[in-house]
């Protein structure tokens, strides 16, 4: 009875060794989520580095008088810093734009990143107590079969002593 109960043991600690392949599933999906935060971030302090970049090139181009074209040397009219105005001033819009999004993106992947974390620590507790139980429930069982088989090897011999006992009587 105790090897069979022992039996029941082993197979719950395999199918807890199963139950810990989602977990591990879900680690990896939040180190994946980790990974594209760090990424947006890291996009994020880009384009924010080049919409300084914007600004400083419209604030240099707007204050000097007489600018000249980089590729032909001929000097850029009203109509031509207009137009670069309005370029640059649209592409920092945009990247404004892009900004926004990917706050947004962040703080939905963070918050993602926080309730599988928030799961995964549940599920490792509970996983470790119920190995904890089942290898302590395993010991346990053990520990019970040695002494079951003591007592068996005990009653064998006392068996043969009263069988040689029994056996002297008759003679007698």
């Amino acid at each position: 009875q105790l090897k069979s109960e022992l039996q029941q043991i082993n197979a719950q600690l395999q199918e807890l060794a199963e139950q810990e392949k989602p977990l591990n599933q879900k680690r990896q999906n939040c180190q994946e989520l980790q990974a594209q935060i760090r990424y947006l971030e890291s996009s994020q302090t880009q384009q924010e580095q080049e919409i300084k970049e914007i600004e400083e090139k419209l604030d240099l181009l707007l204050t000097q008088r007489g600018a000249k074209c980089p590729l032909c040397e001929t000097e850029v009219g009203t109509e031509g810093l207009k137009s670069i105005e309005t370029n640059y001033t649209a592409a920092k819009e945009k990247k404004s734009d892009a900004i926004k999004s990917n706050q947004v993106e962040i703080a939905q992947k963070k918050t993602d990143l926080k309730s599988l974390a928030d799961e995964i620590s549940r599920l490792e507790t509970r996983l470790d107590q119920d190995k904890t139980s089942t290898q302590s429930k395993t010991g346990s069982l053990n520990q019970q079969i040695v002494e079951a088989e003591e007592a068996d090897n005990q009653l064998k011999e006392a068996r043969k002593g009263l069988a040689e006992i029994e056996e002297r009587l008759a003679r007698k």
